[in-house]
């Protein structure tokens, strides 16, 4: 009984992850926009994910997608 309460809140944890992450790129984007940027550009979803990724990285993570985007 034990095992099955832990394993359902796992995979609803994981579903609240998913819909969070999925709220979080829909702000970014609509933030973009209203910024002007056209984010159904490639390029500029690319540039968005990078920023995500800076957010919400570990530190090594983090430095290298700064060195991406900084260049």
């Amino acid at each position: 009984m034990n095992t099955k309460v832990t394993g359902t809140g796992g995979f609803l944890l994981g579903l609240t992850d998913s819909r969070l992450l999925g709220l979080k790129l829909k702000f970014l984007s609509d933030v973009a926009a209203l910024y002007g940027y056209d984010v159904r550009d490639y390029t500029k979803r690319l540039f968005l994910l990078h920023i995500f990724q800076l957010a919400f990285s570990s530190q090594h993570t983090r430095n290298q997608a700064y060195q991406h985007v900084a260049t």
